[in-house]
């Protein structure tokens, strides 16, 4: 399965000083309703509370009472939702014009909310909690037909799987069957973003390509012992691994899109990013060529992956714009390329991709072909673009599911298919057959 972790309420967090929120109405006090995505908040004075709302159900996602204010921004603690796993991110909002948007840093997504007075009247009469095999059947199939974004793609007839399954559900189900049919039901889909947990199991219908069955350290092994010229080097907690193919090729290997800060105390990825990447792109700065090789990276953080394409853009440049299944933004938001240095890399840029490059990887990938000196070598990329928007049931079992539609600046969707390589190079089946990578025999030759 698929590891990615780009979860739709994990932001961009800005550290800042903030004062408690007394007991005084506050200009958030009230019930605001998304714009998809089904999150209802209630904001009083002396709490905060989410919940998951659906046409028949309303489950509670967390309530913090120590929460702060500074000017037009909300910040919440660390939260932990209701969930027998756990489930711990941060949160932040902010005011604007008479709505809320989550905070993503201002750089991923900005789904409005609506001030309402009271909370939806499913959450007197729908379903709450419960460990009802039905109730949680029921919820979990609402929750897919509202917001997955791909029924389609997927040749899926969701109102089928309802009929089909739905009689199967018994009273005395154990949490086993139960979580055997709800992965049964989604296992057509193929979507590496849906990913159901309870019950101490996790499920996922994402294939990896079959090389991949075995772990990808091997293949990296390869390129670091039988092709790097000398010694590597290792930043960012081990995740950017560099060194030189040739005197005019530089090698650089991102291994995930998180995680970047790691082994930097409290330091984010993006403090982490613009201390490291400066230099490593300055030791390439008289090579002819970089090999970005991301074929055995599945993902992480968009705002990591667009920061990182900044380095190679000289001016703002259109990666993406995204929608959002459900209803919709006022307008589709666009994802820019945003120059993070006066001097990007001026050389010919090569992004190696395999179907194992996902997500947030897909994105970087999909930034970079948008600049002009980029060429893609490798397989097609896996094929899954959207945010995993996470989804809570009755019985306190999660699962994430893909609502967001991702449209590359050439107008075209790729969800499902991946992103084709401008050269094809297809991977060994087993990474050690006489110690050869053949993507990157492609490259050099």
């Amino acid at each position: 399965m698929f590891a990615c972790h780009r979860y739709l309420l994990l932001p961009v967090f800005i550290m800042m000083i903030v004062a408690p929120v007394n007991a005084q109405r506050t200009p958030f006090t009230g019930v605001w309703h998304t714009v998809g995505y089904g999150f209802v908040l209630a904001v009083a004075p002396d709490a905060f509370k989410a919940y998951q709302v659906t046409a028949v159900s309303c489950v509670a996602l967390f309530s913090v009472d120590d929460y702060a204010i500074t000017g037009d921004r909300i910040l919440l603690p660390d939260v932990a939702y209701n969930s027998d796993e756990e489930i711990l991110l941060d949160h932040a909002l902010i005011a604007d014009s008479g709505v809320l948007l989550f905070d993503f840093g201002g750089l991923i997504a900005q789904p409005l909310l609506g001030g309402q007075a009271f909370l939806p009247d499913i959450c007197e009469n729908g379903i709450t909690e419960s460990d009802r095999p039905i109730d949680v059947f029921d919820v979990f199939w609402q929750m897919m037909h509202e917001h997955y974004a791909f029924f389609d793609l997927y040749d899926v007839d969701w109102n089928t799987v309802r009929d089909t399954h739905r009689p199967r559900v018994t009273p005395d189900m154990d949490d086993e069957e139960l979580f055997a049919l709800l992965a049964e039901m989604v296992t057509p889909l193929q979507d590496g973003h849906i990913d159901i947990v309870g019950a101490g199991l996790d499920y996922s219908p994402g294939l990896e390509p079959a090389w991949a069955a075995d772990g990808v350290d091997g293949y990296l092994d390869v390129v670091l012992d039988e092709y790097i010229i000398g010694d590597y080097d290792e930043a960012a907690s081990g995740l950017l691994v560099y060194g030189d193919l040739s005197d005019a090729v530089g090698y650089m290997a991102i291994l995930s899109m998180e995680g970047f800060a790691d082994d930097f105390d409290d330091a984010d990825d993006i403090e982490v990013l613009g201390d490291t990447l400066p230099q490593i792109l300055s030791r390439f700065a008289d090579k002819d060529v970089l090999v970005i090789d991301v074929r055995f990276n599945d993902g992480g953080e968009d705002a990591n992956a667009l920061y990182i394409a900044g380095h190679f853009a000289d001016e703002p440049t259109l990666a993406f714009t995204k929608d959002v299944q459900g209803n919709t933004f006022v307008e589709p938001l666009e994802l820019h390329i945003e120059p993070q240095t006066t001097q990007p890399f001026a050389g010919d840029v090569v992004v190696m991709t395999s179907g194992y490059t996902f997500s947030a990887a897909e994105v970087f990938t999909g930034a970079m072909i948008a600049l002009p000196n980029v060429t893609t070598i490798g397989e097609a990329t896996g094929g899954g673009f959207s945010d995993t928007l996470i989804a809570l049931l009755p019985n306190g079992w999660h699962f994430t599911l893909s609502n967001e539609v991702y449209t590359l600046h050439d107008g075209r969707v790729y969800e499902g298919q991946g992103l084709p390589p401008d050269v094809k190079a297809p991977m060994r089946s087993t990474p050690t057959d006489r110690d050869v990578d053949p993507v990157l025999n492609h490259v050099l030759r």
